[in-house]
């Protein structure tokens, strides 16, 4: 089975541009921050494979994490008819476990401990989990309508 690909209209930075580019930021934060460990912080999925390229070049210790507001959404689509409610729902309470005390989602979740790191509130995932609730609040009335 072949994809099909949209044409490109043009190309704004070839893949060499782009590399090059990569090895001048390395080289720059290694300068910068020699000595430290550098965290380099992406937002999933997009960022992955030029944080991969960037941490390669790193004459630093490096440490690599993702933020993904996407959890929510994910609730959302099975809420919506991508899944069942049940599935919704235990996917809308795993990802409402990561809530602090008063309620509010950090940038990110240290995978070891599960503790929360980074700004409150992060209003993406909020804006997340108000659709995802009401998603599956609607999916739950309907259920009982029929």
């Amino acid at each position: 089975m072949s994809i099909a690909i949209p044409a490109i209209e043009r190309v704004l930075f070839t893949e060499e541009q782009i590399d090059q580019r990569i090895r001048e930021l390395a080289a720059e934060i290694s300068r910068d921050y020699r000595g430290k460990t550098v965290k380099l912080i992406g937002v999933l999925k997009g960022s992955v494979f030029f944080l991969t390229e960037l941490a390669r070049r790193l004459e630093v210790p490096v440490q690599v994490d993702f933020l993904a507001i996407s959890s929510f959404w994910v609730a959302e689509f099975l809420a919506l008819g991508g899944g069942s409610l049940a599935e919704a729902q235990r996917v809308f309470d795993a990802a409402c476990a990561y809530a602090n005390d008063v309620g509010l989602f950090a940038e990110e979740i240290a995978p070891h401990t599960g503790e929360a790191l980074g700004n409150f509130p992060q209003a993406y995932t909020h804006v997340g989990l108000i659709n995802a609730a009401l998603s599956i609040a609607k999916r739950a009335r309907e259920r009982r309508a029929a």
